[in-house]
């Protein structure tokens, strides 16, 4: 084939055929085809839909429902864009805090507030139309009245707080805190617009007698809620995980961890636990009939098992870990100009380890394209045994390893983005916050220049994080390697300047940027 007379008649077209070809490359291969020549570079670079779709590759986005010109889109997602690449922010708002201080967040975007004991919960969405670099959603605050949370015998003063939201179903689920005496529900599902209890489901699930302190995880898709009840530390003890369909009141899968690990939903049949060992895959049937509980799964029962790396330090040395769920969720009405690419969504583990006298803390980015990868293999579900995936056939070049010089403040997951929040060394009002972007090897040329690059805005951090392809870590037996490609941005969060502030807190990713949560004094 003559590729010079082929590229001469790909000219010839008419130009809005010439776009819409051009439309299935990459942004990495419409990139390249800017030094072609110059009628192409000019086609590129002048091509509207072309430009809006090489930023929203670069952002990590996929196109949104909104009806708005497309113009309008890709000014919005190269403001987005210049915002992440200099890790400086366009805008700045400060909002007054609660009077409790008392603000949950949840995965999705998603904040509530309770002013004082007795007061309503309100679930606040927050978001900034007129900025710059908004993707179009309104901000929320919708109250929850605690009436209708207290005659279930849930009320504040009874620890109970909302635990997970699921805005495309228009639901909160509340959990209660402490033990429950009888006739009085372990959970409730809240309809946010409808502001009432939803009387199809509640739970009153009898939990097996974990030692306390415990926590609980839930994690609402669908019809679907997951549910860790974990303790606190790691491993002093058992965690009690189920999933369960609300609609129809049914435990469709269950367990009885040997450690605190965490089960996750990965879709509507398949559940994740993670814990130091690594991925357990399990399959369950979503409508099993509530009359017939699901077998315990074990370690041995799992359809897929993705290890991690061997650990060098006794299992009672690992202190705390945590799996950080994908965050970005949406109401049924939103109508965002573009939304989280779902194909580079990204989990995070986070683990403290102890050894001799020091301390150490990992995070491993595993996107979930690389997990659900391994899953759609055909001989994962034609094998009567559990199928046992080595790290060294799957980790170095499935996930991204960081190193941290300190202890997190919090860490929340957005899309392929991390945010990592370190407090100072002494008590201070200022933060370290890295945002960590991990995608997988085919999205590498999204990152334009070089992968490793740290931005660095409003100051030098004084906590770095460690993302060497190849790291020597106490906390593991052997030298691991990671190769993902990745962007590193760093903020200097400071709010000197912030009246009335005793502390500042936690940064946390939502669909606009990041909000951080500050403690005030009364007044």
């Amino acid at each position: 084939m003559d590729v010079q007379a082929a590229g001469s008649t790909f000219l010839k077209l008419a130009i809005e055929l010439q776009v819409k070809v051009l439309q299935k490359l990459g942004l990495g291969d419409l990139t390249r085809c800017t030094r072609v020549c110059k009628q192409l570079r000019s086609l590129v670079t002048a091509a509207t839909a072309l430009q809006y779709k090489m930023e929203l590759e670069r952002a990590g986005m996929v196109d949104g429902p909104a009806e708005v010109p497309l113009p309008v889109k890709l000014e919005k997602i190269r403001a987005r864009n210049a915002a992440w690449d200099t890790a400086f922010p366009l805008h700045v708002v400060v909002q007054p805090p609660p009077r409790s201080g008392f603000v949950p967040s949840l995965p999705g975007g998603v904040f509530f507030r309770l002013g004082t004991i007795g007061d309503a919960w309100t679930l606040h969405r927050p978001a900034w139309p007129e900025v710059d670099t908004s993707g179009g959603l309104e901000d929320r605050s919708i109250s929850l009245t605690s009436h209708e949370i207290s005659t279930t015998g849930m009320s504040s003063s009874d620890q109970s707080s909302p635990c997970a939201v699921n805005p495309e179903e228009d639901l909160v689920v509340f959990v209660k805190g402490r033990s429950v005496p009888d006739g009085i529900p372990q959970c409730v599902i809240i309809s946010i617009a409808q502001n009432k209890i939803d009387t199809s489901w509640t739970s009153q699930l009898v939990f097996s007698d974990l030692e306390t302190p415990v926590m609980d995880f839930v994690q609402s898709v669908g019809d679907l809620l997951s549910w860790s009840r974990i303790n606190v530390f790691y491993s002093a003890g058992q965690g009690e995980l189920r999933v369960m369909n609300w609609q129809t009141g049914a435990i469709v899968w269950r367990s009885l961890w040997t450690t605190s690990g965490r089960c996750l939903l990965l879709d509507t049949s398949h559940v994740m636990v993670v814990d130091h060992k690594g991925l357990f895959i399990y399959e369950f049937d979503p409508h099993t009939s509530a009359s017939i509980p699901p077998d315990w799964a074990t370690e041995a029962s799992c359809l897929l098992h993705l290890e991690f790396p061997a650990f060098g330090v006794p299992d009672p040395d690992i202190m705390f870990l945590r799996t950080h769920e994908p965050g970005a969720r949406y109401f049924r009405s939103d109508r965002p100009f573009f939304r989280e690419d779902p194909d580079i969504t990204v989990l995070a583990v986070y683990f403290n380890c102890l050894y001799g006298h020091n301390m150490e803390d990992l995070i491993l980015v595993i996107p979930l394209a690389t997990i659900h990868a391994r899953l759609s293999q055909p001989q994962i579900h034609d094998q009567q045994e559990t199928v046992r995936v080595p790290w060294s056939d799957w980790g170095p070049d499935g996930t991204r390893l960081l190193r941290l010089a300190r202890q997190p403040n919090y860490i929340t997951t957005w899309g392929s983005r991390v945010a990592i929040s370190l407090a100072p060394p002494r008590s201070g009002l200022d933060r370290d916050v890295f945002i960590v972007d991990v995608r997988p090897h085919s999205r590498k040329d999204s990152f334009g220049g070089g992968a490793q690059d740290v931005p660095i805005a409003m100051g030098k951090s004084d906590a770095p994080i460690d993302a060497s392809d190849t790291m020597s870590v106490q906390s593991f037996a052997e030298t691991v390697t990671t190769r993902l490609p990745y962007r590193m941005a760093h903020i200097k969060a400071c709010l000197f300047d912030v009246p009335n502030v005793i502390q500042s807190l936690d940064g946390r990713l939502t669909h606009d940027g990041m909000v951080f949560m500050v403690s005030s004094r009364p007044g």
